[in-house]
């Protein structure tokens, strides 16, 4: 296939991570840093996914709560710096 007449599409990244906040052990054996990854959004175009580990699945409900609490406050915190 000529590359010169394949029109030029843009490239969509989606990466899909392991959520290592809630079960640190398991982040641990797998080598899971979401942290470290939140940089290159800066510098990169792409979606980051971040799902939950199957170990902790069953606790579905509870960490919805927790999430809803980080959000509310990671919102609280960015309106403040503005």
């Amino acid at each position: 296939m000529d590359r010169d007449r394949i029109p030029s599409q843009p490239r969509l990244v989606l990466l899909t991570h392991v959520d290592d906040r809630f079960d640190t052990p398991y982040a641990r054996l797998i080598g899971a840093d979401a942290a470290a990854v939140l940089p290159m959004l800066e510098h990169r175009d792409f979606t980051f996914l971040v799902e939950d580990p199957a170990t902790i699945w069953h606790l579905w409900s509870e960490r919805i709560r927790k999430l809803r609490a980080l959000s509310a406050a990671d919102s609280t915190s960015r309106k403040a710096r503005h």
